[in-house]
């Protein structure tokens, strides 16, 4: 899980006079390094903190990291924009030596990045890179044929001028080739909007993720492929009219064994009526349950349509619980997904 904290900038930074000038002069692709410790201004919790600003144009699509190389340093980095729009990131992909930030910029002007910590007792010496990255331009052939690299990223951005879901959002699509028993991990990320992310196999049959583990900026889907053919990747968002920068990476498994015997994809359907007679939860609404026998590690997805507002629940051993209210088809269309 990706963990984002977004503070108040009033709350973050000690007082604007803090902020006069960066404190050394950060340079693309260049790795600067820097120290925290009792030498440096603090934010308002405490926190030591370096400045740095750096001149940007609109479009140019970055990735910025700050990486701690001793002490007791949990690194901490937050970004704002000309306009005072913040982002931050802690522990990027569960790691407490690393915070990273991709984005594109939507202004020109100077960009402040504030190299800090999780709290006010950590200090050490640290990394800082900025570097530029390639947008994903949209409907490529995206990543590489099997065998020929095992993990690729991308960056995009999700605005007008993308294509248009019936519902409103914004989409990009992406066609990639598979081979039957690959196993895949596509996992979207975004700080500026709520991820949706989608795959249509070669069957037309479709794969569907929101809110990974209950995380609102991430969006996985994990699965063996079931079949040798072209895929298509979906990014969009929850929400109609969403926009901004997001993150993708692909990696790519080995065929497990013999393709032929690769593990296929199973499904169960139900048809019900909600109404009069059924159980009802604290607020009043019907609902029926539908059991199943899960492992760790299993992917599942849960899709269910009606003549009404639908709402979906899945729930499990040791208090697993997530939801959904409206799939990408809008208000009578309900999606889960996830790893149990």
């Amino acid at each position: 899980m990706l963990p984002i904290r977004l503070i108040p900038f009033t709350a973050l930074l000690l007082s604007t006079s803090a902020l006069a000038a960066g404190e050394t002069e950060l340079r693309l692709n260049e790795p600067l390094e820097g120290q925290l410790g009792l030498k440096d201004q603090q934010l308002s919790n405490g926190e030591f903190a370096d400045f740095y600003d750096i001149d940007l144009r609109t479009g140019q699509t970055l990735k910025l990291e700050m990486r701690s190389t001793g002490g007791n340093l949990d690194p901490y980095l937050a970004l704002i924009a000309p306009s005072g729009e913040q982002t931050d990131n802690e522990d990027w992909e569960d790691s407490s030596d690393l915070a990273r930030i991709d984005w594109t910029a939507a202004e020109s002007g100077a960009w402040r990045i504030i190299a800090t910590s999780d709290n006010n007792a950590e200090y050490g010496p640290y990394t800082l890179l900025l570097s530029e990255s390639t947008p994903i331009e949209e409907s490529p052939a995206l990543g590489p044929a099997p065998g020929e690299g095992a993990f690729q990223e991308w960056t995009g951005r999700l605005e007008k001028g993308d294509s248009l879901l019936n519902s409103g959002e914004f989409a990009d699509y992406f066609d990639l080739e598979g081979v039957q028993g690959e196993q895949w991990i596509l996992d979207l990320r975004s700080t500026d909007f709520d991820p949706y992310l989608g795959v249509k196999l070669p069957s037309d049959d479709p794969l569907h993720n929101d809110d990974f583990e209950g995380d609102r900026n991430r969006s996985l889907i994990r699965f063996v492929l079931p079949e040798t053919g072209a895929y298509r990747v979906q990014v969009t968002s929850y929400q109609a009219k969403e926009d901004g920068s997001y993150h993708l990476s692909l990696t790519r498994g080995e065929p497990q064994g013999d393709s032929e015997n690769a593990p296929e994809v199973s499904s169960n359907s139900f048809s019900g009526s909600l109404g009069e007679g059924d159980d009802t939860l604290s607020g009043g609404e019907w609902f029926e349950t539908h059991s199943f026998q899960g492992l760790p590690g299993q992917r599942v997805q849960v899709e269910m349509t009606g003549e009404f507002d639908t709402y979906l629940i899945l729930s499990g051993p040791q208090d697993f619980k997530i939801e959904n209210d409206d799939g990408p088809e809008g208000s009578e269309h309900s999606v889960l997904e996830s790893v149990l």
